[in-house]
């Protein structure tokens, strides 16, 4: 026998005279005795009056008291679980949140890591350019060939026809390339946590930021200074950020 609405309430109702049931557990404890008073009606084929009055004068207290207790228990282990996970969710979304913005906010160090393995020793034998060996303006103080004064000079010029090809002295990442006023058309490879290459006065740019860079790759093509008409490739390398004279570093 299925109780209807009207029976549903009458046990509710009784259930609240009759015992203290937590509000929480109410609905658990009601379901649990209509489908008690639903079995006795359909087993025993009383009416369901009488099944009501038979169970509400046995009703025993401490079995609510029970039910309760096991309910709460159910209850606060739900909530723990559920709890912890929802802790477990937070952590992950913040562990990957720092280390996806810890990489945005570090893309070339991030990418420098991934540079193949290189060290660059105290000389390598790479040349930038592949026929052109001489050195028209080396590294220190000289006299500028365009203002005619003494004037450091951070690099050094190697003299080439237009169009050369230039080509990376070591494995890198490129960390800059574009064009300025001072440099013309230039580039900047990160070799290792030390060491940077860099590429003045260039025709043409064939590699772009970011772009992983192989020794001997190809990166551009020389091209002439703004002060001077003279097609040449200046050339310098630096050291913990620091300009040093490329000869101690590179030779033909």
């Amino acid at each position: 026998m299925k109780l209807n609405n009207h029976q549903v309430d009458i046990i509710s109702k009784m259930l609240i005279k009759t015992l203290k049931v937590s509000k929480r557990n109410f609905q658990e404890i009601l379901d649990h005795y209509c489908e008690t008073i639903e079995r006795s009606v359909s087993v025993n084929k009383n009416t369901f009056e009488k099944v009501m009055e038979e169970t509400f004068d046995n009703l025993n207290k401490s079995e609510i008291k029970k039910i309760n207790k096991k309910l709460n228990t159910l209850y606060f282990r739900n909530y723990a679980f559920k709890s912890l996970l929802i802790l477990g969710l937070i952590f992950l979304f913040l562990f990957f949140y720092i280390t996806i913005f810890n990489k945005s906010n570090n893309p070339e160090q991030n990418n420098i890591k991934e540079i193949p393995t290189f060290e660059i020793m105290d000389t390598i034998n790479i040349w930038p350019l592949k026929n052109n060996l001489y050195v028209s303006s080396k590294f220190g103080n000289r006299i500028h060939p365009f203002y005619k004064v003494e004037k450091f000079h951070n690099g050094i010029d190697i003299p080439a026809k237009e169009y050369e090809r230039v080509f990376s002295i070591a494995n890198g990442i490129v960390i800059n390339a574009g064009y300025s006023d001072l440099k013309g058309n230039y580039i900047e490879i990160q070799h290792n946590e030390i060491f940077q290459s860099i590429y003045f006065h260039l025709s043409e740019i064939d590699v772009k930021i970011n772009d992983k860079i192989e020794v001997r790759q190809q990166i551009g093509k020389v091209g002439s200074g703004n002060l001077n008409n003279q097609s040449h490739l200046h050339f310098e390398i630096k050291k913990n950020g620091t300009n040093v004279d490329p000869l101690l570093y590179i030779r033909a």
